[in-house]
């Protein structure tokens, strides 16, 4: 979903086209470093496990989407004048663009921003950092940059006392721990986990389109190896058993080969190796398992409870028959349904009384363009006070 500025909106601030302009000088120098021989890429892809190849190439396809008309955009969203808030972000480590996302929304808030970032996700965040010091020295009296992990428990509450707005990305666990200790005065801007998913209905695309449809799938299963918020776990498919065994045939032999060669994986963490090993021996009795070079698909034919799959490019096949099923599946999972992929762009609202997941093509959810309305992430009024 790409953002519109409201209507009646004052126009972009001399101010502001000056600053937009100086970031996108900045990412196109970070861009550069990125498609060189610099050894950026090679430090960002051992703290993040991602394979040098496919980061290069995602993090390029990225900044593609960071364009002049995608930050007006998102200056328009900010409802409340311009405040010098100090504003804490605890950035996701599970990506490495999240943070340096979080850095741009800051940025373009105008807040006092201190970015908190992950172990496995500090490199992008910190080189970017450094190209817009250089062409803006003020720059460094209102970000700052730490490590959650490395910082005292007395580090800790410092910043969380002076905050005015905490953003927090993370598990269940580590929103609800921040949401106690944050003081009593601070806006909580809570962003929990969300569950991505697929679906189609062969019986609606021609061979062609399903071949489209699936190559997106792979892809958006492979893109930072399966890591992201919105890289899909489950390919829910309505139709016959005949149908499946086509979908998992042109899965197994083509499209998640294929994959593999365009991305390739990089290593696992210790504890995705045991996610994986334990469900492909829970798979085993409730399915079938099917696992090729670095990827995994699991099949259940009659699932009556949709469990997310691990991470590392493993995607759960669930069959169903009737379209009233489907409705059960998606709220049977412990981790409530975000995103849904499907192909062509079309999808029936399955309660229209509560809330929408949102809806995208296949091959574009784990890279939209940049200014997308996910989650209410990428808008400023959270920045904003």
């Amino acid at each position: 979903m790409t953002l519109e500025p409201p209507e009646n909106n004052p126009p972009i601030k001399s101010g502001d086209r000056a600053l937009v302009r100086t970031l996108l000088e900045a990412l196109s120098a970070l861009r550069r470093r990125i498609e060189s021989d610099d050894p950026l890429v090679l430090d960002l892809a051992c703290e993040s496990f991602l394979h040098p190849v496919s980061l290069r190439l995602s993090l390029c396809d990225w900044l593609e989407t960071i364009k002049k008309e995608q930050l007006y955009s998102l200056l328009a969203t900010a409802r409340a004048p311009r405040r010098p808030l100090p504003v804490l972000t605890l950035a996701p480590g599970n990506l490495p663009i999240l943070a340096s996302e979080c850095l741009i929304l800051g940025l373009l808030a105008g807040v006092r921003h201190t970015l908190a970032l992950s172990t496995r996700a500090t490199g992008l965040a910190k080189a970017l950092e450094k190209e817009l010091v250089a062409r803006i020295p003020s720059l460094s009296d209102r970000l700052e940059l730490v490590v959650w992990r490395h910082l005292t428990n007395d580090q800790r509450h410092r910043i969380l006392s002076r905050s005015a707005r905490v953003v927090v990305y993370g598990t269940a666990d580590t929103v609800d721990w921040i949401a106690r200790q944050a003081p009593p005065h601070a806006v909580l801007v809570p962003h929990g986990p969300g569950l991505a998913v697929a679906y189609l209905d062969p019986a609606l695309l021609t061979p062609d389109e399903l071949s489209v449809a699936l190559a997106g799938l792979a892809r958006d299963v492979a893109l930072y190896d399966q890591r992201g918020c919105r890289s899909p776990h489950i390919l829910f498919l309505q139709g016959s058993d005949q149908q499946l065994d086509q979908v998992r045939d042109l899965l197994v032999s083509v499209h998640l080969p294929a994959i593999q060669s365009a991305l390739p994986r990089g290593p696992s963490y210790v504890e995705e190796t045991s996610a994986m090993f334990l469900d492909r021996l829970t798979s085993r009795s409730l399915g079938e398992v099917y696992c090729g070079d670095r990827f995994c698909l699991t099949v259940e034919r009659s699932a009556r409870i949709a469990r997310p799959s691990p991470l590392g490019r493993t995607l759960r096949l669930i069959g169903f028959r009737h379209p009233s099923e489907l409705a059960g599946l998606l709220q049977s999972t412990t981790i409530p349904v975000t995103l849904i992929g499907t192909f062509p762009e079309a999808f029936s609202p399955l309660d229209p009384g509560g809330p929408q997941p949102e809806i995208s093509l296949l091959g574009q959810l784990g890279m939209p363009v940049f200014n997308r309305l996910h989650d209410g992430r990428h808008r400023l009024d959270e920045y904003r006070g």
